[in-house]
């Protein structure tokens, strides 16, 4: 794996977890759930 893979999976591991904090403050957004999600459940 690439220094820029790396990059960008730790990128989006942290934006699912700015979204999933989101979402704990405000349930009326469920379903803007980012569709890049389901690859780190």
């Amino acid at each position: 794996m690439s220094l820029w893979d790396a990059l960008r999976m730790n990128m989006m591991i942290s934006y699912q977890e700015l979204v999933r904090t989101f979402l704990n403050k405000h349930p009326m957004f469920e379903c803007g759930y980012p569709p890049e999600s389901h690859f780190f459940l």
